[in-house]
């Protein structure tokens, strides 16, 4: 078991996320040393060390704002598998999902807006509530992993399944504002329904539609333009510089991701898969 940690955090996070992050981060600190953008240290630090979901609104700078969802992603997979570890009963998965997602609920809509320290961070990136969407794909990825479940055998396959999600995932286009703040839990489950359809599917017109070169090309760069995003794109439309200014900040993220993709990503990629067989 440690020698499969060690290796998942060689290959997964050091030789798979770090390669960009790096790129990232120098020249962030660059633009921070030369005046080209605020100087936030702190807010690099908690990049880093995949924390930049609790960062306070005082060390927060938009160039790393994405990395939000990145820290939560890899808190999710120090915890997670080790639960997975201890717990083997399905029926306890089940109900363990289900009350971290009613956390998340009522932290979100009830607990977090109550406290006196809510404005000085973004605390619906917290690890409860963000990790409601990851949680409930995890509850699906269950599910699917019984192959005898008579709920994803009975419908896996029907057009309404394809349909409910759709559905479920464009809830903020026709919801009332009332309801949008449901959202981050309601359009998980469709993503999720619409996957599960996808798997099962594989000779449907939609599912050739999306096998296609282009899109398997983007899905190939696509950490690197989650990545460079933060430097050309901001996370918003608010830079200064030159480069984070449309269309050449469009421009700039594209052809920096494909760049590091076939400069550095893939070369570190064919690596990876050495010191895994290694393993």
């Amino acid at each position: 078991m440690t020698i499969l940690i060690c290796a998942f955090f060689i290959s997964g996070v050091f030789l798979r996320l770090l390669p960009p992050l790096v790129i990232l981060y120098s020249v962030l600190f660059f633009l921070m040393k030369t005046g080209e953008i605020k100087y936030a240290p702190e807010a690099l630090l908690y990049s880093i060390f995949y924390l930049y979901n609790f960062v306070p609104m005082k060390h927060y700078t938009g160039e790393l704002g994405h990395t939000w969802s990145l820290a939560l992603e890899e808190q999710y997979y120090l915890i997670w598998p080790v639960i997975l570890n201890f717990i083997k009963s399905k029926k306890v998965l089940y109900a363990l999902t289900f009350i971290i997602l009613g956390l998340c609920l009522y932290a979100l809509l009830h607990l977090y807006p109550t406290l006196s320290f809510g404005a000085n961070y973004k605390t619906s990136r917290w690890f409860i509530p963000a990790i409601a969407p990851v949680m409930i794909g995890s509850l699906f990825a269950i599910l699917n992993h019984e192959t005898e479940n008579a709920l994803i055998v009975r419908y896996r396959q029907h057009l309404l399944t394809l349909a409910i999600g759709i559905t479920l995932f464009c809830f903020p286009l026709y919801s009332s504002r009332a309801l949008l703040k449901y959202s981050f839990m309601i359009q998980p489950f469709g993503v999720s329904i619409f996957l599960v359809w996808i798997k099962y599917n594989q000779d449907s017109i939609l599912t050739r539609m999306l096998d296609n070169s282009l899109l398997a090309y983007i899905g190939k760069i696509s950490y690197g333009l989650y990545v460079y995003q933060g430097l050309f794109l901001r996370t918003g439309p608010s830079g200064q510089l030159w480069i984070q200014q449309y269309p050449q900040n469009i421009i700039l993220t594209i052809s920096t991701a494909i760049l590091s993709y076939h400069l550095l990503e893939k070369p570190i990629l064919s690596f990876k898969k050495r010191f895994t067989r290694a393993v």
